[in-house]
Order: structure tokens, then C-alpha cells, then sequence
């Protein structure tokens, strides 16, 4: 019955779901917008003042990105929300990890590690260099308690483009420093240096041939998650379900999500090992000391959202709308708190406010910047970037 609602078959598998649906999973799409606002969401009320978390860092004066940070709450907050908090840890890792699903899928398609990398880039660095422009030279100046003239001369506002590139930093001069998050322009671009990891790594496998290898996903995993856990429980290096998710986990969860890729024909689809895997995630992410039973149950839970026929409403047929939200999400929630601070502790008004901005901006950002680079990949020279397929997404 069940399987008939979700539109699978008994003996399905990964792979069978994919070919049956031309290479796409049904639901991929609203997987990851459904991700992208669990994440906005959690993150405005950190923003209203609503939820105990750890903070970004205070490097207003230095510039110098701080330790990146999950939107997880602390000790104090897990008392208040322990049924919920295995599912806020896992906003991240299953974003990372259906990202090296379906970027791995891509990279095989492809087989070339210059268009590899050139139809990344595309995706990615126009989209984050306006949304870059747009905080510095536009809501920067609007709300910086500094004299223009001195903010246009702070040396910090010239590291904040570095974000473009992937070099994180946090703060411009004088903005949003009387909000609930102090001097934090936008905390979401602490997943892209670690995203930017995993496609060099993928690269580079692309390059050696070893992308193509099973076996070596195999062998190295199990090793990775080997050393992992003997480092985790022997000297205490954060695990999984840590607040802080250093560049290492989520990296980590990249890769179990091309490991189920691999093995796609191989891995089956049904509602039973679905709430198997659910339970196992849920366990391994609530118990510290069980971390490393979470990524493979997680990502497979992830993985079966995106195959199963989900209800999808019309607008998302229209556009990816996930990455603006990811983007801006974040500066137009701190906006909304330093022009109304009286919105401190109202996380519901500020949630419709700066949902419904952020909407707005992702389906532009989608329709005058992102669609229309992306249609740049049919015009890549194919002397430099050898494709066989010319994928639009």
C-alpha cells in the first residue's frame, strides 16, 4: 500500500528508481528545498534570540573566520528539545550527503574532470558572488552603524568578497552588531570551504580514474570511518553529532553519499529498511558515543525521501529554488532584526517576515542569475570541456 502511494516497486533498487526516472530522483528537488527551509527555520530562531546556540565566533575586529557552526542547540537547550534534536543534527550531514549522491552521478556522467569543475563553478560562484555584492555594497552600507566613508575604507570589507572564493568571513563593519547574533552577516557560508573540499577531491579522483572504482570508495570509507571513530573515542575529536561540525563530517557524510551511489544496484528500496535506517540514524545522532552509527543509515533515509514520489507543488517544477534560499536566508533574517529589534522573541513573525523576502530573492536569484549560467554549459568549448552528456542542472 504503502509502496503504491510512493510509487515503488517491490523489487526496487536505487538504480532501478533512477533509470525508471531518466537519471533524477522524483522528489530530489523538494528534498532539498524542504532541507534548505528546515535550515532557515532553525536558523531564525537562533537569529530572534529564540535558540541557545554555539556562537559563530567574535572576529568583528580581525576579520578572521571563526570555527564554522551548525545551528545545533548547547547543553542547556537539549533538555528542552531532546526528541527534536537528533532531526536539527541532521539538516547538514543529509545535505552533504545527497550532494555527493548526485554529484558523483553527475561526475560519472561527465568523465571529464574539466567539466567537472567548470560545470561546479557554474552552479555555484555566480549565484554567491551577487548575493556576496549584494550584502557588501548594498545591506552593509543600509545598516552599518559606521560613517560610509569609513566602512567603504575598512580593510574588512574588502576580506568579506573573499567569500566569493570560498574564504570565509563572517562580519562587515559595524553591521548587525546589536543583533541577538552579534556581527554575523551570514552564518550559512560556513559549509563552503567544505564543499569546495569535495569537489577538488572528486577532481582529483576523476583525474586518477578511481572515481569509476567501487571497491576504493569501499576499502576507503571503511577506513575513513575506521580512524574516525578510533580518533573519536580515544582523544575526543568531534564525531557527527557534534554542534560544531568541522570540515572533516561533513566532508565525511559527502562521501557516504557517493558510497550509496556506487552501490546503487545494489541497495534496495523499500519502506521497511527505510524506518530501519530512521531508527538507527535517530539513535546514533541523539548518543554521542554511538556517532558513527548515523552517516549510512542517515544518507540511505535521505536518499529514499528523494526516490519516493513525494507531493511536489507546482513552483517547484519552475526552479531550483534551494540554493537562494541558502543564501540569503540568513542576511535578510539579521536585516529584519536590526531595523525591528522589538523582534526579539518573536521567531514566529520573524520567520513569515524573512521567509517570505528569502522566497522572494531565491526565485529571482534562480531565474536572472542561476538558470541562465547554468544554460552557459551548452556553450562550454568542447575541445576544453569534453562531454558527453550536457547536463542543464
Amino acid at each position: 500500500m504503502i509502496n503504491r502511494i510512493l510509487m515503488l516497486e517491490p523489487n526496487d533498487t536505487i538504480g532501478s528508481v533512477l533509470a525508471r526516472n531518466r537519471g533524477k530522483g522524483p522528489s530530489f528537488d523538494v528534498l532539498r528545498l524542504l532541507l534548505a527551509v528546515a535550515i532557515f527555520l532553525v536558523h531564525a530562531r537562533w537569529v530572534a534570540g529564540m535558540a541557545e546556540v554555539s556562537a559563530v565566533g567574535n572576529a568583528v575586529t580581525t576579520g578572521a573566520p571563526a570555527a564554522p557552526v551548525a545551528p545545533v542547540p548547547t547543553d542547556a537547550a537539549v533538555h528542552r528539545g531532546m526528541l527534536t534534536l537528533p532531526l536539527m543534527k541532521s539538516l547538514v550531514p543529509a545535505f552533504f550527503a545527497l550532494s555527493g549522491f548526485l554529484v558523483l552521478g553527475s561526475a560519472l556522467r561527465l568523465q571529464a574532470t574539466s567539466t567537472f569543475l567548470a560545470h561546479r563553478s557554474l552552479r555555484i560562484f555566480p549565484a554567491l558572488a551577487v548575493e556576496v555584492i549584494f550584502c557588501a555594497l548594498l545591506l552593509g552600507p543600509m545598516l552599518t552603524t559606521l560613517p560610509l566613508h569609513q566602512y567603504s575604507s575598512e580593510p574588512l570589507l574588502f576580506r568579506y568578497f573573499g567569500n566569493a572564493l570560498g574564504l570565509v568571513t563572517y562580519h562587515l563593519p559595524g553591521v548587525f552588531e546589536q543583533n541577538p547574533v552579534a556581527g554575523v552577516v551570514n552564518a550559512s557560508l560556513w559549509t563552503l570551504p567544505s564543499e569546495f573540499y569535495c569537489y577538488v577531491i572528486i577532481a582529483a579522483l576523476l583525474l586518477t580514474k578511481t572515481a569509476y572504482s567501487r571497491s576504493f570508495f569501499a576499502i576507503g570509507l571503511l577506513a575513513i570511518t575506521l580512524s574516525l571513530a578510533f580518533a573519536h573515542f580515544l582523544f575526543g575529536i568531534s564525531a557527527p553529532t557534534t554542534g560544531h561540525y568541522p570540515a572533516h563530517v561533513v566532508v565525511y557524510y559527502f562521501f557516504v553519499g557517493t558510497l550509496l551511489y556506487h552501490y546503487r544496484d545494489h541497495i534496495p528500496v523499500n519502506i521497511g529498511l527505510f524506518l530501519a535506517c530512521m531508527v538507527l540514524a535517530y539513535v546514533g545522532l541523539a548518543l554521542d558515543h554511538l556517532a558513527y552509527l548515523a552517516p549510512i543509515p542517515l544518507t540511505y533515509c535521505t536518499i529514499f525521501f528523494g526516490l519516493a514520489r513525494l507531493p511536489k507543488p507546482a513552483f517547484v517544477s519552475r526552479g531550483d529554488y534551494s540554493y537562494g534560499i541558502y543564501l540569503y536566508s540568513f542576511p535578510i533574517a539579521q536585516a529584519y532584526m536590526a531595523l525591528i529589534p522589538e523582534l526579539k522573541g518573536h521567531d514566529g513573525l520573524l520567520i513569515t517576515l524573512a521567509g517570505v523576502s528569502s522566497c522572494v530573492f531565491a526565485a529571482l536569484s534562480w531565474h536572472l542569475i542561476e538558470r541562465r549560467t547554468l544554460e552557459l554549459k551548452q556553450h562550454l568549448p568542447q575541445r576544453w570541456f569534453p562531454v558527453t552528456l550536457r547536463a542543464t542542472g
